[in-house]
């Protein structure tokens, strides 16, 4: 971190106070309000040290006037507030009773005879207390002066909310304070000053020596804090992870980070979005995209209101973690809508988003993991579970029979592992694949929707980003294999609706279809061998026209997980060569150390095949013409090829 943003951070937690407030005291020695002015410039919030004595000694006779008393107050008040400030710090010993602490206050503020001695590893605080026999001999005027601060002291620090609920203890470290004796030693050095009405200058001056030793204590702490976070940031756990993801507002405030605490990665987020605005601000209104740097490349998404950056060293192309950062916005925006988006950020740039989301951090977190592993998410199709076209229908035949008198019911899904059984629309709509996407990796990533209905808003990007479906969810049966979601716009329909659900499990569990899905969850969909091709090692094939994909489960030689992160790798490399913008392609081959994988894209069908390295193409292409007329037979098994409507 460079020195101008210590700084910068030093001065936020050292004062304690919003800059942009304009009514922060300052004791400016060249310019002192009084009775007749209003006037009270902006302020950083930290008393000036060079008080100009002249000033406080006040009258010839050495008696301070009302308005350097008032100028007086506000400088012990900052005094007050920073010891506030330490205390949130957790710099000061535990908390006390408030009738001792203001005890410790007021011997600090306004010279009080008697002081407290504080617990173990803390040093009296004393001299700013302290009343000499000299002070007993001073003049009734001086008395009448100190007992109206005293006086002014207690009515605002009974004012202060932050001070009414306090009741710490005053002390020091002798380490943090460091060699002095005392903490107001400019008092102590002149002690004839109080016979020349001094008094109010030197106790002025001590309150400054005080506060600047609390900024110092506390800046030391801050920079241990930093320098945690820097190793952090540098260690090899956390630099050594495949893929970073990261989301951070337009002003720089961090929002959500694939791995580690986003408090420790302040300086990595403020580096990218100086990145991001030094291009913005270029002239040309350009945007950042990519930056190479060694092995890795950071990937940009500029959204408005969010910036959204992922950090990879594998195989995946830019237009794929494109996509994958634009799941990761559209997940946000199921939480929030874009509308709740945009106004949040309207009213208050540097609104720190991490509130609004907290508790959703699972469900990004569980879509980055499958995006890693699934290639429906990277096709842009939703995977369909391998079911008889019999049990399929029937699903959706309960569905319509119990669901159709409902109104305003926009959506009927019914999802299995990640995987759709059976949807049913309202006419003149249709369910997006990302919204499917979204509405899956929901389900899968809260165990609660297990336990009971659930009721809650959600928000579907593709069909409206501005408002919320209300979704009722739950499970059809005990093991938890098939899931019912019913979507629709009336926030009332929750007992209906569970009604509704009520006779779809009767008619279900009537035709066994319960036990259907969990037969074919049991069987992990089928694998290549099944297939009849034993020089097909795995494929991967999208239906255009239905939206829907189909994959085998991998077997041997795709058995660890090293082996199929490098299938997925495959897949995405292949499929970011032919969907190149700049030279697209139809039908590719290409031979890998591994394997070898034809790819091939019509329009009807994008199917991707892997075999063995010593196949050749012409196997390849035989063996695929084979895979097609599979497919063809199984389609009803393998699709929903009839989207059914409410």
């Amino acid at each position: 971190m460079s020195s101008a943003a210590k700084d910068d951070i030093l001065v936020d937690i050292s004062d304690g106070h919003n800059h942009d407030e304009p009514n922060s005291p300052l004791i400016d020695q060249n310019k002192i309000p009084n009775d007749d002015t209003n006037d009270c410039p902006e302020s950083s919030g930290v008393v000036n040290s060079h008080l100009d004595s002249s000033v406080l000694k006040g009258t010839s006779s050495g008696t301070p006037t009302r308005d350097q008393i008032e100028i007086l107050t506000e400088s012990q008040m900052e005094l007050g507030k920073e010891l506030e400030a330490c205390e949130a710090s957790s710099l000061l010993p535990p908390r006390h009773s408030e009738e001792r602490r203001t005890r410790s206050l007021m011997q600090v503020l306004g010279g009080v005879e008697d002081s407290w001695e504080g617990g173990e590893g803390s040093v009296q605080i004393d001299t700013l207390g302290d009343v000499t026999p000299k002070h007993r001999h001073r003049s009734r005027s001086q008395g009448g002066v100190i007992n109206q601060i005293k006086q002014d002291i207690k009515k605002q620090m009974t004012s202060v909310e932050s001070l009414k609920k306090s009741d710490s203890v005053l002390s020091f470290s002798t380490d943090e304070v460091g060699n002095s004796s005392s903490a107001s030693a400019n008092v102590s050095e002149s002690e004839s000053d109080y016979e020349y009405g001094d008094n109010s200058t030197n106790m002025s001056s001590s309150i400054t020596d005080t506060m600047q030793k609390l900024k110092i204590m506390r800046s030391d702490s801050l920079i241990s804090e930093s320098d945690s976070d820097l190793e952090y940031v540098q260690s090899d756990d956390w630099k050594n992870k495949r893929k970073h993801v990261f989301v951070l507002s337009e002003s720089g405030k961090p929002i959500y980070s694939r791995y580690g605490n986003e408090e420790k990665l302040v300086t990595v987020y403020g580096v990218m979005q100086a990145l991001v605005s030094f291009i913005a601000h270029g002239g040309q209104r350009d945007v950042l995209k990519m930056i190479v740097a060694g092995d890795r490349r950071f990937v940009f998404l500029i959204k408005e209101h969010l910036t959204l950056v992922a950090v990879t060293s594998g195989e995946e192309s830019v237009r794929h973690l494109h996509i994958q950062l634009n799941y990761v916005y559209n997940q946000i925006l199921c939480v929030l809508t874009l509308t709740s988006l945009n106004k949040i950020f309207k009213d208050r740039v540097n609104f720190d988003l991490r509130r609004m989301l907290s508790g959703t951090e699972k469900f990004i977190d569980n879509l980055l993991n499958v995006i890693d592993r699934d290639p429906s998410y990277i096709l842009g199709a939703v995977r369909c579970l391998p079911l008889q076209s019999s049990v399929r229908d029937t699903f959706t035949q309960t569905i319509v029979q119990c669901c159709s008198k409902v109104k305003d019911l926009v959506f009927a899904v019914v999802v299995s592992h990640n995987q759709l059984v059976s949807s049913v629309r309202m006419k003149k709509f249709i369910l997006h694949s990302l919204d499917l996407h979204l509405l899956l990796n929901m389900v899968q990533s809260s165990d609660s929707f297990k336990t009971a209905e659930s009721w809650l808003p959600v928000c579907l990007p593709k069909f409206d980003s501005s408002g919320f479906l209300y979704a009722y969810i739950s499970y059809l049966d005990e093991p938890c294999n098939t899931c019912l979601l019913l979507l629709t716009v009336d926030s009332e329909h929750f007992p209906i609706l569970s009604d509704c659900k009520t006779r779809i499990v009767e008619r279900l569990n009537r035709y066994s279809c319960l036990q259907s899905i969990a037969e074919s969850v049991s069987s992990h969909g089928y694998s290549t061998q099944q297939v009849g091709m034993p020089e097909l090692w795995h494929f991967v094939y999208k239906s255009k026209s239905s939206g829907h994909m189909t994959s085998p489960e991998p077997t041997a030689p795709y058995v660890t997980d090293v082996q199929r992160h490098r299938l997925q790798d495959l897949y995405m490399s292949i499929h970011g060569r032919m969907h190149c913008a700049h030279r697209p392609l139809r039908i590719l081959y290409q031979t890998y150390a591994y394997e070898s994988i034809l790819g091939w894209i019509t329009q009807g069908f994008e199917l991707y095949a892997v075999f063995s390295p010593l196949s050749d193409k012409k196997t390849a292409i035989s063996t695929v013409y084979k895979l097609l007329r599979w497919i063809k037979r199984e389609e009803s098994r393998l699709f929903i090829l009839n989207q059914s409507t409410f």
